[in-house]
């Protein structure tokens, strides 16, 4: 009978003390809700290796585009573009990812910006004319201690995740056009309008407008979160890429949950 008690005792305290393990481990188990950029356990990992990029420029050559399809269905799920382009020089540049269906989500933020305008005039002489150009330059960061602020501006823009940043079913997903870097040369296809002339001076207006204050960062790996919906579940997932000289994507690896 006390042998019988005596074991009764001992695995009771067994399982007590399984319980007090488990409910004191510090590791959160992973679920399909909760994941972080570069997690490669319990996910199927795709080397790409893929440099893309496109300089429109003499004698030029690159691939301006690169068609992903991330879960192997014969479906293309996302597009990258990397391009250059040139006058008298490097000007615009744009590297993005396109989503190809509405199934296909990117991991997103979104932002309030504030557009400030600075305004200044240069002259030159061209024969016995004086040239005064005034330039109207929109910017969402601040140029000179004396700019006003015009206006302010609400957007969304991708994430730049590193490794180990989480990446949740519940955040802000979105399936609209990603610029990771992107700049519009001001002055290439609009040149400063001509306005009026008086005594000797032509008086001339240009505008520039430069939005690009949510880039990704150059030469530094960086991630980006993914989610694919099917009917009743969903996917998600990460890429590992590189941005080069502005306009060139280095497509290094992806993983999606299995």
């Amino acid at each position: 009978m006390i042998t019988s008690k005596t074991g009764l005792w001992i695995v009771f305290c067994i399982v007590l003390l399984s319980f007090l393990t488990f409910s004191c481990d510090p590791e959160t188990p992973i679920t399909p809700n909760d994941t972080t950029a570069g997690q490669t356990e319990g996910f199927w990992v795709t080397t790409l290796d893929t440099t893309i990029g496109l300089y429109l420029a003499y004698f030029n050559d690159g691939v301006e585009f690169y068609e992903l399809d991330l879960d192997k269905d014969g479906i293309k799920d996302l597009k990258f573009h990397g391009f250059q382009d040139y006058w008298h020089g490097p000007t615009s540049y744009n590297t993005s990812i396109y989503c190809l269906h509405d199934s296909i989500l990117l991991s997103h933020y979104s932002y309030t910006d504030t557009i400030f305008l600075s305004i200044g005039s240069n002259y030159h002489e061209e024969g016995d004319t004086t040239v005064c150009t005034t330039y109207y330059r929109y910017n969402c960061e601040r140029q000179n201690t004396d700019d006003s602020i015009n206006s302010f501006m609400d957007g969304s823009h991708i994430k730049a995740l590193q490794f180990g940043d989480k990446l949740n079913e519940a955040d802000f997903w979105s399936s609209s056009t990603s610029h990771m870097r992107k700049y519009n040369y001001p002055y290439g296809a609009a040149l400063p309008a001509y306005l009026y002339s008086s005594n000797d001076t032509a008086y001339y207006e240009g505008t520039s407008t430069n939005y690009s204050c949510h880039n990704f960062a150059q030469n530094e790996i960086i991630y980006v979160g993914f989610k694919i919906i099917y009917a009743d579940f969903y996917k998600l997932g990460w890429i590992k890429l590189e941005l080069i000289d502005n306009y060139k994507i280095h497509l290094i690896e992806y993983g999606l949950m299995d």
